[in-house]
């Protein structure tokens, strides 16, 4: 089992072992994935049981077209939305908007470690930070999202801008805080 195909077809023939191998190699790089999409620590853990067990069972839908990895982020991914939607936080936080926007930039002088970063990401409302992942980390166009969220572009790229305001904002909040140290 040492190449993703062999990994695979272990999964998907049932051999002993097969299955704890493939959530010890991908764990921690879907856990991320997970954590960029959650609220909480919590939450993660749970997007990350769910898409594994819809990995597990799928396994033998992998067609061998792009990368495994490629094929489990997706699946994490679309858990994530479906655990958001779940739990009903993106109609709590997509309003319909027709304002005009312009593009920000998140920029900061100060360096912010990754918890840090990660920290101000799961603390955006579930709908900014969704669009936010799915179009500046996960490279999505915001038709990819209005399909997959189920919205109109323009919310897609309304929820953008306020994600990179509200960082911006935070952000900004921080250096002020580190300047006056």
């Amino acid at each position: 089992m040492d190449t993703p195909k062999e990994l695979i077809d272990a999964c998907i023939k049932g051999k002993a072992g097969a299955h704890e191998e493939l959530y010890r190699r991908y764990k921690s790089k879907l856990m991320g994935i997970a954590l960029r999409y959650a609220g909480s620590r919590e939450h993660a853990q749970d997007i990350l049981q769910e898409a594994f067990i819809s990995i597990l069972g799928k396994c033998g839908a992998y067609k061998g077209s792009g990368s495994f990895e490629g094929w489990m982020t997706r699946v994490v991914i679309n858990t994530a939305i479906s655990f958001n939607r779940k739990w009903e936080y993106r109609r709590n936080e997509l309003p319909e908007s027709h304002v005009e926007w312009e593009d920000y930039q998140v920029t900061a002088d100060i360096k912010l470690q990754e918890k840090e970063l990660l920290g101000l990401v799961q603390k955006l409302p579930p709908g900014y930070r969704t669009v936010f992942n799915m179009y500046v980390v996960d490279g999505y166009s915001h038709d990819e999202i209005a399909e997959h969220l189920n919205v109109n572009v323009s919310t897609s790229k309304t929820q953008l801008m306020k994600a990179k305001q509200r960082l911006a904002e935070w952000i900004g909040k921080m250096e002020r805080k580190d300047i006056m140290r």
